[in-house]
């Protein structure tokens, strides 16, 4: 499992491999190491993978109190520079 941490925050993450993708899901998480309800817990469809020789990358974040916090989508490819 992955930990991520935002401030006071902290996540506990699985890494799932499917469809040729590394998929990102919230299992737990804290707020300064009090555990907090998996039900409220900020989910979404977070995944990256590889295609045509970039990393793509697709993060959308979603609190069930709250709703939509952060939604990207973009990739990164290799530049030399001189």
């Amino acid at each position: 499992m992955l930990c991520e941490r935002f401030g006071p925050f902290r996540f506990g993450i699985t890494l799932l491999a499917e469809d040729e993708r590394l998929y990102f899901v919230v299992r737990n998480w804290s707020v300064l190491n009090i555990p907090l309800p998996a039900t409220w817990a900020p989910a979404g469809n977070t995944y990256e993978f590889e295609e045509e020789g970039k990393f793509r990358f697709n993060v959308e974040i979603t609190q069930p109190l709250i709703g939509t916090i952060v939604i990207y989508r973009g990739w990164l490819e290799k530049t030399f520079f001189t």
